[in-house]
């Protein structure tokens, strides 16, 4: 974990098999962002214009796309144009965890096409390797390897969940057997995150929920400060409300940049365990 723990992301690009991946390293390097936005705002209008404000300082937008009150294929156009224009990447927070066969049919077809759009998607491990097949062979078929990929979810937050430190393992050991596509994992807590840092290969993006500015003691048992994420192992931090909910989120999106980037730098200039500075 040392090693990742102290690679840059530039570095870390060369080691990424994932296409995405090593695009999600450059981006962030370019543009000294590792923040997600969580945009969970169910107005359509309202959604495209924070997007578009806040899109010079993210490094990735993560939608709930069934969650907005209207849709139509427009705004997905919008939004890629709008990821294209910002530089920074989609994440369509869908949490696939079926059959092989349903999630092939929910990510390429219904309403939302989510292939079309989203850089990136996410899925559980629990169906085993099939879920990961399905989609890769979706977008293989159609010579997308090179702009899709998905995040296996490793750890959650909410409290009694089963996804215990043996089970981070596996779907460590399975994002292994498809390196092009699985480009990294979700995780969670500064408690949780170490042991998925040490499982995980340098070239891959760990995103982390649960980043929160203010006093730590006063931040809530669900929430910590960037720096103690980023330190843990995350790369990419995922906030949500406390950006596009705020009544000044513009200053809130540059506010957090700017924690979440600096804890990146400290991470890596840090010393090494055992090693003299």
């Amino acid at each position: 974990m040392s090693d990742r723990l102290h690679q840059t992301f530039a570095e870390r690009a060369e080691l990424a098999a994932s296409a995405v991946a090593q695009r999600l390293f450059k981006l962030m390097t370019k543009k000294e962002s590792n923040l997600c936005l969580a945009l969970d705002e169910t107005d359509p209008d309202r959604f495209l214009t924070v997007a578009e404000s806040l899109g010079p300082h993210l490094a990735v937008l993560k939608t709930h796309i069934d969650t907005l009150s209207s849709f139509t294929s427009k705004l997905t156009i919008e939004l890629a144009n709008l990821a294209r224009e910002h530089d920074f990447l989609i994440f369509e927070d869908r949490k696939f965890a079926d059959t092989g066969t349903t999630v092939k049919n929910q990510y390429t077809k219904g309403l939302y096409s989510i292939m079309e759009w989203a850089d990136i998607v996410n899925a559980h491990a629990l169906p085993g390797p099939s879920i990961v097949e399905g989609l890769r062979e979706e977008v293989e078929n159609r010579d997308l390897l090179e702009r899709r990929a998905i995040l296996l979810l490793a750890q959650m937050s909410p409290k009694g969940n089963m996804l215990d430190a043996a089970y981070t393992k596996k779907v460590v050991a399975m994002a292994k057997e498809y390196p092009d596509f699985v480009m990294g994992f979700v995780g969670t807590g500064p408690k949780a995150l170490p042991a998925l840092a040490r499982e995980a290969d340098p070239g891959q993006v760990i995103f982390a929920p649960g980043a929160k500015i203010g006093e730590k003691d006063k931040l809530g048992p669900r929430y910590s400060p960037p720096e103690d994420l980023v330190e843990a192992g995350a790369d990419v931090l995922i906030v949500g409300r406390g950006i596009w909910e705020d009544p000044k989120p513009l200053r809130m999106a540059k506010d957090y940049r700017e924690r979440c980037w600096g804890a990146y730098q400290q991470r890596i200039a840090a010393p090494k365990v055992g090693k003299k500075k």
